[in-house]
């Protein structure tokens, strides 16, 4: 089984503007000038105009994704910006950014398409500071689905979260989508992988 990925036309259309608009996901996440965000799965930057407008002069906002094409998708549309870098790689391996600097993270439908669940989740842990939030939003199924393996299921979730302390500031979504708001708590302490729950790699 692999990742699955998207071709840019389905990442930003119409459509998604007007079901699903970037404004009303980062105002959950609720970036404040001079934050430095990362966007875990950015595709091709749908979410980073509305980001950029709540950092201000002195915010930094990082977009990481395994698909360069539409990264530089990105950048070619909206040209050289000193507080934007693009980060080519797996969700599940940010060597290059140094733990504890980020200040919000955003995971916006990327879990769901991703094989290593829980190192997305863990590898946004070790980067965000103290006090930090995570917006975690996915495509779910109550039961397994063969036909969808990769769709985030109660179980998978709960062992997902549950893997760090992590506090639950909101959660909302309905059928198909659901959203869950963390905070990384000031002074906690990661218990050591795999001592806590399921691990969602085996749980399909």
């Amino acid at each position: 089984m692999n990742d699955r990925t998207y071709r840019a036309w389905v990442l930003d259309n119409p459509i998604r503007r007007l079901l699903a608009h970037p404004r009303r996901e980062v105002r959950r996440l609720d970036p404040r000038p001079g934050d430095r965000v990362i966007d875990v799965g950015a595709g091709v930057g749908y979410y980073a105009d509305a980001a950029l407008a709540r950092l201000g002069a002195a915010g930094r906002l990082t977009l990481v994704d395994i698909n360069g094409a539409n990264l530089q998708r990105y950048v070619r549309r909206h040209g050289p910006d000193p507080r934007v870098e693009t980060i080519v790689g797996s969700a599940a391996s940010l060597p290059t950014v140094a733990s504890e600097t980020m200040d919000r993270a955003l995971l916006a439908n990327v879990i769901c398409d991703l094989v290593d669940k829980r190192g997305v989740l863990d590898e946004v842990w070790r980067v965000l500071r103290p006090d930090g939030l995570a917006l975690v939003s996915f495509h779910w199924k109550e039961k397994p689905d063969p036909a969808r393996p990769l769709r985030v299921t109660p179980q998978v979730w709960e062992s997902l979260r549950s893997a760090h302390p992590w506090e639950e500031v909101a959660r909302g979504g309905g059928r198909r989508i659901q959203w869950h708001l963390l905070r990384k708590p000031v002074g906690s302490v990661s218990p050591p992988p795999g001592d806590v729950g399921i691990d969602p790699r085996e749980a399909r």
